[in-house]
């Protein structure tokens, strides 16, 4: 079984993926994204291939997390849905702090601003609820700016995944497939402009499985609550590229 074989919280299989391989991070000194070693993502993280990377079917996962969140409300549970929805930036910006016609600038819509924040807070009190899926997970994001990671690994204390390290709900998933193809937009270096394709591997503690509930439920989507706060590990480069980095993020336990 991939990543040792340690079990979930349901006696289900979970999946731990080894440590990366790459440059420690020491917090507040400088790093040379240019010098980092070299790993090839494929090596590392196995291939969906329709079944989570523990050998549990989708289906039989998206069923236990189901269940894992039961005790989860109707609000809570439309709050999620509001995320993965059309909502999902809107609730980022104002748990950034972003209220008014900042949103409006933002190309978000002030009306909807209350409302956000009864879905981050529903969110949050949904994930309190659930029984978490603890494990290794995945976030891509593509046209990252050298000043955001360079920021993210020089901090000293625990950061939340909103802008500048604020507390922010976040999605993950299982399918390292998914973080690469549809959020980094491939793994091979961007062919315009200076910025970064960034695969987040995400050793968590909290999250818990949506997929039953997204609106994207191919996705195979795990949530973080605004309340998770994470440290680098690690930091790489794939293989063969100069703007497609490989970090590793560790949940850090609760205060």
């Amino acid at each position: 079984m991939p990543g040792g074989g340690k079990v979930g919280p349901t006696g289900a299989p979970a999946y731990h993926a080894p440590p990366l391989p790459g440059a420690k991070i020491k917090p507040g000194e400088p790093v040379d994204l240019g010098r980092l070693p070299e790993v090839h993502v494929g090596d590392l993280y196995p291939p969906a291939m329709g079944a989570h990377p523990s050998g549990e079917t989708a289906a039989a996962w998206r069923a236990r997390m189901a269940e894992n969140m039961r005790a989860a409300s109707v609000d809570e549970v439309k709050a999620v849905r509001a995320f993965t929805g059309d909502h999902y930036s809107l609730i980022r910006a104002v748990e950034a702090g972003v209220a008014g016609d900042d949103l409006h600038k933002l190309g978000l819509d002030p009306q909807h601003e209350a409302g956000a924040r009864r879905w981050s807070d529903g969110i949050a009190s949904g994930i309190r609820a659930s029984r978490p899926e603890p494990g290794t997970c995945f976030r891509g994001m593509d046209d990252v700016p050298a000043e955001a990671i360079q920021a993210m690994l020089a901090r000293s204390g625990p950061f939340g995944l909103g802008a500048g390290g604020v507390g922010a709900t976040a999605s993950a998933t299982w399918s390292r497939d998914v973080a690469i193809d549809k959020f980094m937009k491939g793994d091979r270096d961007p062919v315009f402009g200076d910025r970064y394709r960034v695969l987040f591997v995400v050793q968590g503690k909290t999250q818990v499985g949506v997929a039953h509930v997204s609106h994207h439920a191919d996705e195979q989507e795990l949530m973080f609550s605004r309340d998770a706060r994470f440290r680098v590990t690690s930091v790489a480069r794939q293989e063969g590229t100069k703007r497609v980095l490989i970090i590793e993020l560790e949940e850090v336990d609760p205060s």
